[in-house]
């Protein structure tokens, strides 16, 4: 969260100085690659080591609780675009709170339903979709405000790249690391996976953007 919150400020802060709409698309799409090479490899990590994570991390015993786990890092991906931020600089404050609307309303219609879908794991999933609806409606009015197509405003290809990439890393490392006790295994991945994500970060913090 301070790493989100750190990136969403900077990126906020420099949007305060970009006076044409095509610098704040570019500035937005750089954001995205940064806050993905946080967000991508612990989703990935937790996904795939997700009841390695639970059981280090809390004991075998709670090895039902691994679905709710799952339902409940999906909302990790939406976290690699600054939702309200391009809406902050335009002081589009009643967008904001339309949304937040927008997430309450779908959430509490979703539950009852899931609940009785998925049990536990269904009110974390609605809560996921719910997040996902409101991030779909900040993207698509963004995108509106500056006159650019929603997939303007998001690195797209660049996501997809990393998507493939710590999927596959973290996929070969558990196969590879299978044998070992579960807090060994995720020790060592999640090291390799962090190595990996800061060679990721330092070239995309060096690299000049592009749109």
């Amino acid at each position: 969260p301070i790493a989100l919150s750190a990136v969403s400020n900077a990126t906020l802060m420099q949007l305060n100085y970009a006076r044409h709409r095509t610098d704040k698309v570019i500035l937005m799409q750089q954001a995205g690659k940064v806050l993905s090479c946080v967000v991508y490899p612990i989703f990935f990590l937790l996904l795939i080591y997700s009841r390695e994570f639970i059981t280090v991390v809390f004991s075998d015993k709670y090895g039902a609780s691994v679905p709710i786990f799952i339902c409940s890092i999906l909302i990790l991906p939406v976290r690699a675009y600054s939702n309200t931020t391009i809406l902050q600089n335009l002081h589009r404050g009643r967008l904001i709170n339309i949304g937040v609307l927008l997430d309450l309303i779908v959430a509490l219609v979703l539950v009852v339903p899931l609940y009785y879908l998925m049990d536990l794991a269904g009110i974390a999933l609605s809560f996921v979709i719910s997040t996902y609806v409101q991030v779909t409606f900040y993207l698509y009015y963004s995108a509106k405000l500056l006159r650019v197509p929603m997939t303007a405003m998001i690195p797209l290809k660049n996501w997809l790249f990393k998507a493939f990439f710590f999927a596959l890393l973290v996929l070969i490392l558990h196969f590879c690391l299978s044998g070992l006790k579960p807090l060994l295994s995720l020790g060592i991945a999640a090291g390799i996976t962090g190595i990996a994500a800061l060679l990721i970060l330092k070239r995309e913090m060096k690299t000049p953007s592009q749109h």
